[in-house]
């Protein structure tokens, strides 16, 4: 995850987000620090169900 932050603050990324199992705190500190919002073991897959986005059911 170092490096992939290190790369994310260089191409002005706004987010970086890993999957689940993923967790490294100082490099997510690194990438607060530098203002890009950090998710972490999070899979995108169980959080767009979670959220049901797309969903008509949540109208």
């Amino acid at each position: 995850m170092p490096e992939i932050v290190d790369e994310a603050i260089s191409i002005t990324a706004k987010t970086v987000w890993t999957q689940l199992g993923i967790w490294h705190q100082p490099s997510a500190q690194k990438a607060i620090d530098a203002g890009l919002s950090v998710v972490m073991d999070a899979c995108i897959k169980i959080e767009y169900l979670r959220l049901r986005v797309g969903s008509t059911e949540n109208v």
